[in-house]
């Protein structure tokens, strides 16, 4: 696997895969929001009001290219975004997240805006967990998630083709993330 980004939040915004995917404050200024403690280190904090990380120039992993995409979490909300990118159409995006819509509530998700696949435990307790989503194929039936190092099984499985329009990478932490990373294969 070739790593794409690997962001820990550890008092700065940079990736450190050597990639130099660098995010910087969207709808914020304030970087005391990087003073939270992480399960390693210090972690990512936003307060929800559409505060997040832009990755600046990185498209994320688009077509059908194997990914992976893990970061150790808390929170108590049933319903946030962790990571995503590509344009808010129909297959179109990829998004990596808590939800409450379908299947087992408050268990992590993701989805193409058209498909998705839900964990069937969740992750809403405000403890720290590690998560990871894992996709082997072209759709969304070659997806695992994984919770805590264990597969999860599935809830909820809306199956589609896995998109292709790139848009810059964001992270959002209505959860407190505490490192971030992302992997191609």
């Amino acid at each position: 696997a070739d790593l794409e980004g690997w962001w820990k939040f550890d008092g700065n915004l940079n990736d450190v895969s050597g990639n130099a995917r660098n995010g910087t404050h969207a709808n914020t200024t304030d970087y005391e929001n990087l003073a939270a403690t992480g399960k390693f280190g210090n972690a990512l904090y936003l307060d929800g009001t559409n505060e997040h990380v832009v990755v600046t120039g990185y498209k994320g992993i688009t077509g059908s290219a194997a990914r992976t995409m893990t970061a150790w979490i808390k929170t108590s909300k049933s319903k946030a975004a962790i990571m995503n990118w590509g344009s808010n159409s129909v297959r179109r995006k990829w998004t990596f997240r808590t939800q409450l819509d379908d299947g087992f509530p408050g268990s992590i998700r993701v989805e193409i805006n058209g498909g998705a696949r839900v964990g069937d435990v969740g992750v809403d307790d405000d403890a720290w967990h590690h998560v990871a989503a894992v996709l082997t194929g072209t759709n969304l039936n070659s997806l695992v998630l994984y919770l805590d190092g264990q597969p999860l099984g599935n809830s909820f499985t809306s199956a589609g083709v896995v998109p292709s329009t790139p848009h810059p990478v964001r992270i959002f932490a209505l959860v407190m993330i505490s490192p971030a990373v992302l992997s191609r294969g």
